[in-house]
């Protein structure tokens, strides 16, 4: 069968197999989990939000969590919406980000939906944000995004 931790917060123990030459504040291996979560975009009123009135096909996410680091890829599409100008943002990841935190970030790993556009992803809380490669909101009334082409991307980032 499977070895079980019998007390919460308790885990396999490597510090004896401690070898980096960084600071370490844990070798404890105290979680391990796998999953699926349910991905949107952002809607609302314009202005602050993606889309309103989205229908979605082809879309969901999956994740693995080893200690508090979070792996996701997600695909996400729809096939009817309206687009409401506000920044683009994809929510429903299955943890928060931990703030302040320099291990986080997100790849865009296939961007039909984007066309030719440059974009660039960031985790906040429990969503990814698009930005524009000079840092600003990404909206989703840019010249050639096209919510109706499949959107995948994947990341790492910290739990909190």
């Amino acid at each position: 069968g499977n070895l079980v931790m019998a007390t919460a917060g308790k885990g396999i123990d490597f510090s004896a197999t401690s070898d980096g030459t960084g600071t370490a504040s844990s070798e404890v291996l105290d979680e391990y989990e796998e999953g699926s979560f349910d991905v949107n975009y952002k809607t609302g009123s314009a202005g602050s939000n993606t889309l309103s009135a989205a229908v979605y096909t082809s879309t969901g996410g999956v994740y693995t969590k080893i200690g508090n680091m979070v792996h996701f890829a997600i695909r996400i599409k729809t096939s009817s919406h309206t687009a409401v100008g506000g920044q683009i943002v994809i929510e429903g990841l299955p943890f928060t980000q931990a703030n302040g935190t320099i291990v986080s970030g997100a790849y865009t790993t296939l961007g039909a939906m984007l066309g030719a556009t440059p974009a660039y992803l960031h985790i906040d809380g429990t969503e990814v944000r698009f930005q524009t490669q000079a840092n600003a909101n990404f909206g989703s009334g840019a010249g050639g995004v096209n919510f109706n082409e499949q959107f995948h991307c994947a990341g790492t980032y910290t739990a909190a």
